[in-house]
């Protein structure tokens, strides 16, 4: 119970440390706003150009990418197979903009587009659009960093989420309440 006491205190030590750091280094730069504008605007737009009459079924899709894309994010930022340099909020050490907004935007773009194609290629364009352009480029302004990551290792992971996605979206099982 001593050490749990001990590292709890780090804990909070640390977190008050990261806290400041952010008001003082990461609060109002480019970056940071950035990660705003990712976060509001790909939704006005997703809600203007959306399959009105899908709405829901697309949210439910986008949610359940939303909770997996998140719980990876959480667990490859806390054993350090990457990190985050400009957060959004300072209390979520995960980059909002990426598991919130630009995964399920993209995903649920993909689901609307040629709804009856292949699944398997869509998911494809999905993780070559995650791994090969956006990873690298959110590496590129400073954001996103690698350390104990390749991108090629996310090509399964945006291929199983997409899939997920595509299973959920399909789904004729609702009834009423």
């Amino acid at each position: 119970m001593e050490r749990a006491n001990e590292l709890a205190q780090q804990v909070r030590e640390t977190s008050q440390e990261m806290m400041q750091f952010w008001l003082d280094d990461i609060l109002w730069t480019w970056q940071w706003w950035l990660g705003v504008i990712l976060t509001i605007v790909p939704w006005i737009i997703w809600g203007i150009f959306r399959k009105k009459q899908s709405t829901y079924r697309l949210l439910y899709a986008m949610i359940a990418v939303m909770w997996v894309s998140a719980w990876v994010d959480f667990i490859a930022v806390s054993t350090g197979l990457w990190m985050y340099y400009y957060e959004v909020l300072p209390f979520i050490p995960s980059f909002i903009p990426w598991y919130f907004t630009l995964i399920p935007i993209l995903i649920a773009t993909l689901l609307q587009i040629k709804p009856d194609a292949n699944p398997y290629i869509k998911a494809t364009i999905c993780s070559i659009i995650g791994a090969f352009l956006a990873e690298p480029f959110f590496e590129w302004v400073g954001i996103y960093k690698t350390l104990n990551w390749e991108h090629i290792y996310s090509i399964p992971l945006y291929f199983i989420v997409y899939l997920l996605a595509h299973f959920i979206s399909r789904r004729k099982t609702f009834k009423e309440l």
